[in-house]
């Protein structure tokens, strides 16, 4: 199934003209809205399985996840359980849906249903996980659950090739914004801040603008300091405020270069099996 959008992209000549749209069963019988953005004249090196932040939808990046199918990066996404269409589309939303209505437990597994999906799917790429602001705090604190008494948990997160955190909600600034002192407040009661150090183990990139008045860039650099991962990586856009993705001045499209060249910069090494 294609979407309207479709036409917009069309105009971009690093976008593909089309994405698959799909309506998924996952964890606790509720339907997920995902999208596939796939490259149309080649094979995808890597999939990206992709977590959007609070009080957001998959469809606010779909020039971004063009540019990747164009070079060659497969994305798959999807509405959080609570927002988007899966938490609002009143024809297909499942019973009991409603706008954040969620959990951090909830969220966790959410994920874990989706590197399994995108795993079986694509069995023979590297997988990356993906999020931006909460969705980049959740990335990180999914990869950091290798310990986990849950042999399940243990084995989808072996199935990653790497991890991408955008703008990670760690710890919201202070004083929070009073634009976002609502939003603050939602996000605190869903969305506990992940402590360090915590074992992340995977191969990691964290990107941060300085200028951030969401998520803390401080709290980013003292995670990345304190992780112990022998490929990382921080990058740090000057002045560059909470979305990267949507800056202008030529900011969005270099933070989408450098997150790409990172990513097939990794897409060598050993692809872990299907479990």
């Amino acid at each position: 199934m294609t979407s309207p959008e479709e036409s917009s992209q069309a105009s971009s000549p690093q976008a593909p003209s089309t994405f698959t749209e799909e309506w998924l069963p996952g964890p606790a019988s509720t339907q997920f809205y995902t999208r596939t953005y796939a490259p149309a004249a080649a094979s995808p090196r890597a999939v990206v399985l992709f977590v959007h932040g609070f009080a957001e939808y998959v469809g606010r990046y779909a020039w971004a996840h063009g540019v990747y199918a164009a070079r060659g990066i497969a994305v798959v996404a999807f509405d959080q359980r609570g927002f988007g269409r899966t938490g609002m589309d009143a024809a297909r939303r499942s019973a009991g849906s409603a706008y954040c209505k969620t959990s951090f437990a909830e969220q966790l597994a959410d994920i874990e249903w989706a590197v399994r999906l995108v795993r079986a799917r694509m069995p023979g790429l590297p997988l990356f996980l993906m999020g931006h602001s909460m969705g980049g705090g959740l990335a990180l604190a999914f990869a950091a659950r290798a310990a986990a008494p849950s042999t399940s948990t243990r084995e989808s997160i072996a199935l990653l090739s790497g991890v991408v955190a955008t703008s990670p909600l760690l710890v919201q600034t202070a004083p929070v914004p009073r634009p976002v002192q609502f939003v603050a407040r939602m996000v605190a009661k869903v969305f506990p801040m992940l402590l360090v150090p915590a074992p992340v183990d995977s191969n990691l990139l964290v990107v941060h603008g300085t200028a951030d008045k969401v998520t803390s860039y401080a709290a980013s650099q003292e995670f990345f300091s304190k992780v112990a991962v022998q490929d990382k990586e921080f990058k740090s856009f000057e002045d560059g405020y909470h979305e990267l993705v949507h800056e202008p001045s030529g900011v969005k499209e270099k933070f989408v270069d450098e997150c790409i060249a990172w990513i097939l910069a990794r897409t060598s090494s050993v692809i872990p099996e299907n479990i």
